[in-house]
C-alpha cells in the first residue's frame, strides 16, 4: 500500500510540474477552482501558516541552507531588461535599487528585510559604503547572512541582526539611506515601517524600495477576493498593505517625505521571472540561460501569477526623501 501511495504521489507531482511549466510558459489565467485546489494543498502541507508567524515560517521553508557562504541565495524576482540568468537578473535588481537610492561612499545604510545578505555585500563593494546595518525577521536568513559577511571579512562594516521593520531599534536620525528590496509587502504594516523609516533617517536621507501593488482596474469578484486573501495570509502579506500606487504615494507624503516617486518596472520583472519558473518546472538547471524575446516584455501578459493569485499585479520602484529642513507632514487623502 505504501509503495502504491508513493507512486501515486510521484505521478501527481509530475502532473503538477508539467502543468506548472505550461502555465508559466503561457501565462495561463488561473481559474478560482484551480487556485482553490492549490491553496488547499498548501494548507494541508503547512496548516500553521494560517495562524502563526507566516512571514518568518514562509521564508524559513523556502530558504535552502547552504553551508558554503559562496553559494548565492538571492530571492528577488530579478530585473530582466538585459540579464538572462536568474542570478544576473537578481543582481541587476539590487543594482537598480542601489542607484535609485543614490547610495554613495561614506553612507550609513539600513537594509530592512535583508534576506541572506547578498545585496549588502554587493552594495558595500560597489558603492564603498561606510557601514550597513541589515535586519531580517527570519533567524535562518540572518544566520546565513552573517556567514557570508564573515567569509568576506566585512563583519566590521556589515552588522546583521534579527529585527522587525515596524519597530526599528535605532535612535532618531541614525542613517543616511534605507533600502527594502522586495519585502515591504510583508511588513505588518507597511505604513508603520514607512513612519519608522522617516524617524530613523537623517534630514536629507533617502528611502528606496521595490514592492508589489494591485493593478488599476476593476475590483476582483467575491470569490477571487476570498482566495487572494487566503493566499496572501499563507505567505504573510497583511490585508492592510493591499492598496494601489496612488495611495502608496499619498501615505509617504502624509508621513512627511518629499520628492516621492513611484514607477512600475513590471515590464522588466514579471516576464523574465515567469520564463525562469517555466524553465525550472520543466526540469532545467537554475543556472541556465532564460530565452526572452522583445515581445515578451509586456507586463499585462505576464502578471497572472501575482494578479490572479494574490491581487498584486504590479511591481514598483519607490523612492522618497526626508526633508533637510523639518516640515509639518502634508495632509492628503490616503486613497
Amino acid at each position: 500500500m505504501g509503495a502504491i501511495a508513493a507512486s501515486f504521489a510521484r505521478h501527481i507531482g509530475r502532473r503538477f510540474a508539467d502543468w506548472g511549466s505550461k502555465a508559466y510558459q503561457r501565462n495561463w489565467r488561473s481559474s478560482p477552482a484551480r487556485r482553490a485546489v492549490v491553496l488547499g494543498l498548501a494548507v494541508l502541507r503547512q496548516p500553521g501558516r494560517l495562524f502563526g508567524e507566516a512571514t518568518a515560517s514562509f521564508y524559513t521553508s523556502r530558504t535552502p541552507y547552504a553551508a558554503d557562504p559562496a553559494v548565492p541565495l538571492w530571492s528577488n524576482l530579478g530585473y530582466w531588461a538585459e540579464a538572462r540568468t536568474a542570478v544576473d537578473a537578481q543582481i541587476e535588481l539590487a543594482r537598480l535599487l542601489g542607484r535609485s537610492g543614490r547610495l554613495a561612499a561614506g553612507d550609513e545604510l539600513l537594509d530592512v528585510g535583508c534576506g541572506c545578505g547578498d545585496q549588502d555585500l554587493l552594495w558595500l563593494r560597489e558603492w564603498n559604503l561606510k557601514r550597513i546595518v541589515a535586519i531580517d525577521v527570519t533567524p535562518l536568513r540572518v544566520e546565513l547572512a552573517r556567514a557570508r559577511v564573515a567569509r568576506a571579512g566585512l563583519a566590521d562594516r556589515i552588522d546583521v541582526r534579527v529585527g522587525t521593520a515596524t519597530e526599528l531599534p535605532f535612535g532618531d536620525r541614525s542613517f543616511d539611506k534605507i533600502t527594502a528590496l522586495e519585502c515591504a509587502t510583508h511588513f505588518n504594516s507597511r505604513e508603520d515601517f514607512l513612519r519608522e523609516a522617516h524617524r530613523v533617517l537623517r534630514p536629507g536621507g533617502r528611502l528606496a524600495l521595490t514592492d508589489f501593488t494591485p493593478l488599476a482596474g476593476s475590483p476582483p469578484s467575491p470569490a477571487d477576493r476570498l482566495l487572494q486573501r487566503l493566499a496572501r495570509r499563507l505567505i504573510g502579506i497583511p490585508a492592510a498593505n493591499v492598496y494601489p500606487a496612488a495611495s502608496y504615494a499619498a501615505r509617504l507624503w502624509r508621513i512627511g517625505f518629499e520628492r516621492v516617486e513611484i514607477r512600475s518596472i513590471a515590464d522588466h520583472v514579471f516576464p523574465g521571472c515567469m520564463r525562469y519558473r517555466a524553465m525550472l518546472a520543466a526540469g532545467r538547471s537554475s543556472s541556465a540561460v532564460v530565452e526572452m524575446e522583445a515581445r515578451d516584455f509586456v507586463a499585462s501578459q505576464w502578471n497572472s501569477a501575482w494578479h490572479d493569485g494574490l491581487g498584486l499585479g504590479d511591481y514598483i520602484l519607490v523612492t522618497a526623501d526626508k526633508p533637510r529642513i523639518p516640515t509639518s507632514p502634508a495632509i492628503t487623502s490616503s486613497g
